[in-house]
């Protein structure tokens, strides 16, 4: 899912005619958000953000588990660059530190969107969350600003 933002959102400024080299924390969340709300009610379930992470589960061993050779492999695999930024989002997102992406982290990772507590990520808990996330990171990839 990432690297699908990252790359429209790179796009984005040659199809408005623009010239911009990086891309705002708070639109790219945005932008995300609506990617990630498969079904257009204006709140991201648990189940799809599983799904996002299951695409990331190499798929000559779909064991359920994303290790961090699989993500950084999946959000490289295009463009390189995003090496950093992955291992880092990798450790935002491996909640329980085992090195390994589960279920445990998915719903650990889910509850810290949900500011709330009602075990709903609506559009502005997830834009802020990853704004915040964004700007602390955005130092491992120039197109973030």
């Amino acid at each position: 899912m990432l690297y699908l933002v990252l790359a429209l959102i790179a796009l984005l400024p040659a199809c408005l005619g623009q010239q911009q080299d990086c891309v705002p924390a708070d639109f790219m969340a945005h932008v995300m958000f609506v990617e990630s709300d498969v079904d257009g009610d204006g709140v991201l379930h648990l189940r799809e953000l599983i799904d996002v992470f299951r695409e990331y589960d190499d798929v000559d061993n779909p064991d359920g588990i994303v290790t961090r050779e699989e993500y950084v492999k999946y959000q490289t695999r295009h463009d390189p660059e995003l090496d950093g930024l992955s291992h880092e989002l990798y450790n935002v997102y491996d909640v329980n530190n085992d090195h390994r992406l589960t279920m445990d982290d998915y719903d650990g990772f889910y509850r810290q969107m949900d500011v709330d507590t009602d075990d709903s990520v609506t559009e502005p808990e997830f834009t802020t969350y990853w704004t915040k996330l964004f700007n602390s990171v955005k130092h491992h990839t120039n197109l973030i600003c």
